[in-house]
């Protein structure tokens, strides 16, 4: 017998912060253009649990990773090799195309 579940969390920060990916950006982000989520599935295939989830970041530190696996285990009473993080990143935000003129330097 399989049963399944899911669950989506809004992950957004709710104050602004320093953000990946922008290396010009030197200050904190400036409203938000689209929430973060973490989306989970959760199965029982024949009474044993298997957790997939994802979470929408460009990066998850492992150690980070390894405390919330060590976290679910525990208070669902799941094995650890049985839950898989991972990370997705999407950008819905404009792309800008800078063109800058050849040079002799170049």
């Amino acid at each position: 017998m399989v049963e399944v579940s899911t669950a989506k969390r809004n992950i957004t920060p709710l104050f602004p912060m320093y953000m990946r990916g922008y290396y010009m950006r030197t200050g904190k982000s400036i409203g938000v253009l689209d929430e973060l989520y973490c989306r989970t599935l959760v199965l029982r295939i024949n009474g044993e649990i298997f957790i997939w989830s994802t979470w929408d970041l460009c990066r998850l530190e492992e150690p980070i990773s390894d405390y919330a696996r060590t976290v679910l285990a525990g208070k669902y009473s799941v094995p650890k090799e049985n839950i898989i993080i991972g990370v997705i990143h999407k950008m819905k935000e404009k792309t800008e195309i800078i063109a800058r003129p050849f040079t002799e330097n170049m």
